[in-house]
């Protein structure tokens, strides 16, 4: 019985002890967390202080308004972010003029809008180059790190919904401000996306 128990206890330890010797290599942090999660006894450091220190914390649980840092998943919020600040700053003009016109064009927009649709494509095409695009992340990073900074510190839910907005489309962000400053509907549902204007009687 025994010595069943001993060859079922190598084999178990000698899996354990590939299974970390991958996980070692393959994460590099995976030794710093295990550290984090078995050095408690003696309260050197803790799985729940490492939380605390990166996500929680501040004047309200959210975090330090001074931290600038950039979490992994966070990166990907900025390849949206990027292009709606192409789409909705950097080219909103010929943008604009282009959507403009395929909705006054209504049967036929590829033909009578040829002009407007090659000069948004070419100002887009000034921003998709790699020096460009680094410069634009830069900026979306800048922003997002500043309100980030900003709804830490108040933990208001008007600074949260600007970073949820930030994230979204900006579109409704404006609408949410008129509908505040009292805008009538029929006024409201014409910028809303995917309005199209009523055909003339």
């Amino acid at each position: 019985m025994s010595d069943e128990f001993d060859r079922l206890w190598l084999k178990v330890s000698h899996a354990f002890t590939r299974t970390y010797d991958v996980l070692t290599c393959w994460i590099p942090s995976f030794e710093e967390l295990n550290k984090a999660i078995s050095t408690n006894v003696f309260g050197i450091v803790t799985l729940e202080d490492t939380i605390e220190e990166k996500i929680g914390g501040g004047p309200h649980g959210y975090g330090d308004p001074a931290d600038t840092t950039i979490r992994e998943e966070e990166h990907y919020l900025f390849p949206r972010m990027i292009w709606k600040k192409i789409r909705f700053e950097k080219c909103c003009d010929v943008t604009d003029r282009y959507y403009e016109c395929v909705n006054e064009a209504y049967y036929n927009p590829n033909r009578n809008c040829k002009n407007e649709e090659t000069a948004m494509f070419k100002c887009k095409a000034e921003y998709y180059t790699p020096e460009k695009m680094d410069e634009v992340e830069k900026e979306c990073i800048s922003e997002y790190v500043k309100l980030r900074s900003k709804f830490r510190e108040t933990g208001s839910e008007e600074d949260s919904w600007k970073i949820k907005m930030m994230l979204l489309e900006p579109i409704y962000d404006k609408l949410r401000q008129y509908e505040k400053d009292g805008m009538p509907k029929e006024e409201l549902d014409k910028i809303r996306p995917g309005y199209i204007p009523p055909k003339e009687q």
